[in-house]
């Protein structure tokens, strides 16, 4: 076996940590290295280029993550809160979402008229971030009920600061079935 190394020379590599198994590996070590050499000094010794390292995988930038401003107050050039002065078109948007899903049923059903305020809302809500109001949120709130000429109040109770939130309420009837929409900008820091 010329150019082999022959391993059972060693008489095994011993046990795992002992003095034995560290002589037979420093060993062969020296016996590899001397191989690698002569091998080299005769011109044997190359690498082989028909392996080829896996390509590198498609770099990703990591999302950018923004530090707080602790801003509690709006900028002077954003008052009042920059949704008030979309309100006369929000409130002719939410009227024609409401007779859009409320118009065509001529009697309240309960499942039907469940689904129908989840959609308002989620209509009004995404014409609502729309508009770009920076750092505001909006909260949307929406009641369907059947009309047999009852009287029905409805209330919340929030924490509000007047200086930049702001809501309104759209109403909707028709013969059988009433609804109201209220919508909620809260600025958030």
């Amino acid at each position: 076996m010329g150019d082999a190394i022959n391993f059972s020379a060693f008489g095994g590599l011993g046990g795992v940590g002992s003095i034995k198994g560290l002589l037979a590996t420093k060993k062969l070590a020296r016996q590899l290295r001397l191989k690698c050499d002569e091998l080299h000094a005769k011109g044997k010794y190359y690498q082989d280029t028909s392996v080829q390292p896996p390509p590198p995988e498609k770099y990703e930038k990591p999302k950018k993550e923004f530090q707080n401003t602790f801003r509690l107050k709006r900028e002077t050039n954003e008052f009042p809160s920059p949704f008030s002065i979309y309100k006369t078109k929000m409130e002719e948007a939410i009227t024609e979402i409401m007779k859009s899903k409320l118009g065509p049923l001529e009697e309240y059903k309960a499942d039907i008229c469940e689904k129908a305020s989840c959609d308002i809302s989620d209509e009004v809500k995404q014409k609502a971030k729309g508009f770009n109001c920076e750092r505001t949120r909006f909260v949307v709130f929406t009641v369907v009920g059947q009309n047999k000429r009852q009287a029905v109040r409805c209330s919340g109770r929030t924490i509000w600061d007047a200086e930049t939130d702001t809501s309104f309420t759209v109403h909707y009837m028709h013969k059988n079935i009433f609804a109201y929409c209220t919508i909620y900008a809260v600025y958030l820091e």
